[in-house]
């Protein structure tokens, strides 16, 4: 899949400051740039523009060498640079840039179609139409299909679409019955305070094929919170449950 640009990614200060609280102040604002071109460019740092990018600190090469032993940057056999998670954020703005794009072709697609059903160029219904709008579905059509899982229960839209790319993406799309089980998963998640959009993200950053919160996580109305800093990833994977 192509990277689409994005506009924006997502960023927690009060994680961000427990990510770096430890750092000298010129680590991390070498961090900072490295951090800031994987989102921008949603790729590690070229080795051709490490040296340009970084050299307004007298001091980078120490630094980031410090940064890479400690394991905060990841600097391959190229000599390009990364930081995991803020590469897994950029991939994530560019999915939901797509899924954006994607919804307003089909919308529109779709709206065509009904246009061209009902014989108008706006979509609008005719007079003939108007006159039962009970009317059940024509000949040959079938009727909407509801939603999988409980009909009570509605996922976040752009992150449960990134969800179900996430699952064809590692080779395991999902079945009605799969995607069914998987929001009643969900479901109990959030009523067990835990936040249906922490939850999703988390099991992709982690590539799973299942639905699991962080375990560290502090539970609330609203939100997951994680306690170990923005980039700290050093944590074990569950075993993926597939469904």
């Amino acid at each position: 899949m192509t990277q689409t640009r994005h506009s924006y990614v997502r960023f927690y200060p009060s994680d961000w400051l427990a990510g770096v609280g430890f750092m000298p102040p010129m680590w991390e604002w070498v961090y900072l740039q490295v951090c800031l071109y994987n989102w921008d460019q949603g790729e590690p740092m070229p080795k051709g523009q490490v040296a340009m990018r970084l050299a307004r600190n007298p001091n980078w090469e120490a630094d980031l060498a410090g940064l890479v032993e400690a394991g905060k940057i990841m600097r391959d056999h190229g000599g390009k640079l990364s930081v995991p998670r803020a590469l897994a954020e950029a991939k994530r703005a560019g999915r939901l840039r797509d899924s954006k794009v994607q919804a307003g072709k089909a919308g529109a697609e779709k709206t065509n179609a009904i246009s061209a059903f009902n014989g108008t160029a706006d979509g609008k219904p005719s007079a003939n139409q108007n006159q039962n709008q009970n009317q059940t579905s024509p000949i040959g059509e079938d009727p909407p299909i509801p939603p999988a899982g409980d009909l009570l229960f509605q996922p976040p839209e752009a992150e449960w679409a990134e969800w179900v790319q996430h699952r064809i993406e590692i080779g395991h799309p999902m079945t009605k019955g799969a995607e069914a089980k998987q929001l009643k998963a969900l479901e109990a998640y959030v009523a067990e305070g835990h936040s249906a959009v922490s939850v999703i993200n988390y099991s992709i950053a982690m590539g799973y094929r299942g639905l699991f919160p962080r375990k560290d996580a502090q539970r609330g109305p609203n939100r997951t919170i994680s306690n170990d800093g923005f980039f700290d990833a050093s944590f074990a994977r569950a075993n993926d449950a597939d469904s």
